[in-house]
């Protein structure tokens, strides 16, 4: 797996590059606390994340199955960064589909030298545009509209008290 720390520190060096940009690190609710000292930083404890992703320009996220799921649905620019440890489910696959279909940028370890290029790329309001608009053509639908309307369908279905 990656260094948790090593990969924050170079993060970090890349987005302090951009002048005025705030830096909020999430951290998962169970997590264990290890990039708790960071000057500059930002930490951010909630659940659902997703409720304070419009305060977002861009994310840099690991491509884990929950978190790549929810960036592309909230069609939110991200910089993914996959975890290739064997153990873990395929992320660099999942963060190469996205890459190449312009919805977010795949950096792994291999490609980590380029992050200040990518941070700087993500400064233009157009290219976040973009991945946006590209993240949407992906994103499935999560099917609770449809659900609910069959519930109440059959709840109105002749033949059934209606509540």
């Amino acid at each position: 797996t990656r260094d948790n720390v090593e990969t924050f520190v170079r993060v970090k060096a890349a987005l302090d590059r951009i002048p005025g940009l705030e830096i909020c690190l999430a951290h998962w609710l169970i997590g264990s606390g290890e990039l708790t000292a960071f000057e500059g930083v930002r930490h951010v404890s909630a659940f659902p994340l997703s409720a304070f992703f419009a305060a977002f320009d861009f994310v840099v996220s690991a491509a884990g199955y929950n978190s790549f799921n929810e960036l592309i649905s909230f069609a939110k620019p991200a910089v993914f960064l996959p975890d290739e440890h064997t153990t873990m489910d395929d992320q660099g696959a999942r963060a190469a589909y996205a890459e190449a279909r312009g919805a977010a940028f795949n950096v792994t370890r291999d490609r980590l030298p380029h992050l200040p290029t990518i941070v700087d790329a993500l400064r233009s309001a157009a290219l976040r545009r973009d991945m946006s608009r590209n993240a949407r053509a992906l994103a499935l639908p999560n099917g609770a509209e449809d659900a609910c309307r069959t519930v109440l369908e059959l709840i109105r279905a002749p033949g059934r008290a209606q509540p």
